[in-house]
């Protein structure tokens, strides 16, 4: 190992999150098109309403990400789903 390549960026030994609600499922290309074109290896969460489960999880091969969906109950404007999804994947924060 030559000196200088301790000084190379390291690769990141886990995937970033970005947790999405999925509304309007139609937007789901454009979103995976963003995540791919920052050249990083996301891990997807997806939520969205029980109605719209089925839907999405029949577009996940085309989204072709990392990605995990989960279904919430519309409760209007409501940030406990993402709270939630947070609190599994950060324990302790």
């Amino acid at each position: 190992m030559h000196p200088r390549d301790a000084l190379a960026p390291k690769p990141p030994t886990r995937r970033p999150y970005v947790i999405v609600h999925a509304w309007y499922l139609e937007d789901m290309v454009a979103l995976r098109d963003m995540l791919r074109s920052s050249g990083l290896l996301w891990h997807l969460v997806i939520t969205t309403i029980p109605d719209r489960g089925k839907t999405l999880e029949a577009l996940l091969p085309t989204i072709d990400l990392t990605c995990e969906v989960e279904t919430v109950e519309n409760k209007g404007p409501d940030v406990l789903p993402f709270l939630k999804v947070v609190s599994r994947l950060m324990p302790g924060l």
